[in-house]
Parts: C-alpha cells; structure tokens; sequence
C-alpha cells in the first residue's frame, strides 16, 4: 500500500466520478431543502428510527414513534425516490461515540443490527446499507459475524462494508475479496495520522491498494469532507459529508481549506423571502408539517447545499 498511483483500469457505479451524499436526510426538512437545491445522492441514519426499540433517546424522537413515525418513513421514502442513489448509515457512530454512547455487548449490537434490518425490510426502504461495523468495541470476529448474518438478512439491498484499522493487513485483504461495496472511514484516518497531509496520504495508499486489488469494487469515503482528497480519489465511487449543514448549524459556510467563507446572516431577507413561498409549497406536497421558520432554516440549507453542489462539480465532476 507504498504506491499513490491512481488506477488504471476503473468501473463506475453512477458514470465517471465519486458522488458525495449529502448527509442529514433522517430529517424531512432538511431532505427537502437538499432536493430543492437538485441534489441527487443522500445518507439518513437510520438510528432516529430504531432507536426507541432500545430506549436510547433521539432528537425530536416523537417524530420517530406512532402513527407520526408512520408520516416520517412515507416521506422520507417519497423523498428517497427522487433520488439517484441513498445511503442508509448504522447509526453506530451515535452509538459508540455520540451523546448517547455507552457500552455495548455482542447480544445489543446483535439485536441493533436486527432492528436495522427490520426498519429496512418492513417499510420497504430501497437504500444501500452500511453494515454494523463494530470493530472498535466488539473486535474483529464479532465484526464478521455481524457483518455475514447482515448478509444473510437483507437480501433485496446493497450492504457497504466497512475497512477499520483493527482489521489489518490481512483483514483488508478478507473484506476486498468478500465485499461488493468498501468503505474507508475518513475521520479515523485523521485521528490516526493527524490533519496534514498524511492522513489524506493514507486514505488515498488505501483507496488505489483496494481498487487495484478489486477493479470492480465499489468504494465509499465515509465522511470525507476535504476538496483535494476527493480529486485524488474521483475514481471512487461515493462519499458523505455533513459539511454543507455547517451553514445553518453554526452560521458558517467554508468549503475545506478554502478561504471563502459565508456566513448565514450574508444571506438577503428578499432572498430568502423570495424562495420561502416555493419552500413551504414543497413541504406541503410532501406533507411536511413544519412551521414558517422551519422553512426559513430550510432555505438557508437550500442555498447552502447549492453552494457545495456547484463546487463538487466544478472540481470533482458531475453530481447528477
């Protein structure tokens, strides 16, 4: 894994570049406000729907629970059908290291893992599912014991199984043969390696040894945010980022390592007064009851996913 000479020979999933998913679609508002913008790709966690199973606490959980639960998976399915390609993230993440992390035994991740598989075959959910990639808590064998019943369960959906670095040398090599879809956590790296050069380095060493390996492998970067990686690695063929949310979130909009900075309250009131009426007529459609300041929140994610939108494709390639 010396060599950062991109590969040759490369089949895409969706055309001739990496597509980055815009995280955050659990929210239907937040969905809505990406589909305004005309993005394509997306990733929901599917922790906010399983999670009261466990009594673990979700934000806005009651939107969740009931017959209102009911109305969130409807649209968030008519949401899902307006795009070209989503992700459904574990939620282990939230679990592990989230507000809500805790310790968690072979018998829980066995039974989360169930009721991820149960969300998805019950309400009839048509995403690629990332597996429940327990690594760092449970090891190596309980990972792959997880990973062959998940398999085994969802047999109608893609799975994206996902490299760590516990698994090893040896371990990479068992999941390239064994995965249709590979995923290579990011932030891991840059906790590994540091936030300079060398953990971009590493990620990209790791991305050419898999597709090298396995020219007709899929590869997802999970939570890749950072604009030169994602030109070093075009050749594969996902990523997500919760980065374009950073606009609404804490008021800010830079895009990486960019200078350009935003900021929301940059944004126009005639502006945001003149998308506000199309925003609240979509909610309406989609039967999205939210309030007018919801709304408000939404165009300003519409503006700034248009905003990523337009510069994944001028340095990455088509998002279409």
């Amino acid at each position: 894994m010396k060599s950062l000479k991109t590969v040759l020979v490369v089949e895409y999933m969706f055309g001739t570049n990496i597509k980055v998913h815009f995280a955050g679609c659990e929210r239907n508002f937040v969905f809505e406000s990406a589909l305004d913008a005309g993005v394509k790709y997306g990733l929901f966690s599917v922790f906010p729907f399983i999670s009261h199973h466990f009594e673990i606490p979700a934000y806005q959980m009651h939107k969740y629970k009931g017959e209102l639960g009911k109305q969130t998976i409807d649209i968030l399915k008519s949401q899902i059908g307006d795009t070209r390609h989503m992700i459904m993230d574990s939620g282990l993440f939230t679990l592990m290291f989230g507000s809500q992390k805790g310790k968690r035994d072979e018998k829980f991740m066995t039974i989360w893992m169930e009721k991820l598989c149960e969300f998805v075959i019950s309400q009839n959910i048509k995403a690629t599912c990332v597996e429940t990639d327990c690594q760092k808590i449970l090891g190596v064998d309980a990972a792959w014991r997880l990973r062959e019943r998940m398999k085994g369960i969802l047999r109608n959906n893609r799975i994206i199984n996902v490299f760590h670095l516990e698994d090893g040398a040896r371990g990479l090599d068992r999941l390239i043969e064994y995965s249709e879809y590979i995923a290579i956590s990011v932030p891991e790296l840059r906790i590994r390696f540091g936030l300079g050069k060398e953990y971009q380095n590493a990620t990209i060493r790791f991305a050419n040894y898999i597709k090298n390996k396995k020219p007709n492998i899929d590869i997802h970067l999970l939570g890749c945010t950072t604009m030169d990686l994602l030109k070093s690695c075009k050749f594969c063929t996902s990523s997500d980022s919760t980065s374009w949310m950073g606009f609404v979130r804490y008021g800010s909009n830079k895009f990486g390592s960019e200078s350009k900075q935003r900021n929301i309250s940059s944004i126009k009131a005639e502006r945001m007064n003149e998308m506000l009426p199309e925003m609240q007529r979509r909610f309406a459609n989609r039967g999205i009851n939210e309030s007018e300041s919801v709304a408000k929140y939404a165009v300003a994610y519409s503006i700034s996913a248009k905003d990523h939108l337009n510069r994944y494709e001028k340095n990455i390639g088509s998002q279409r």
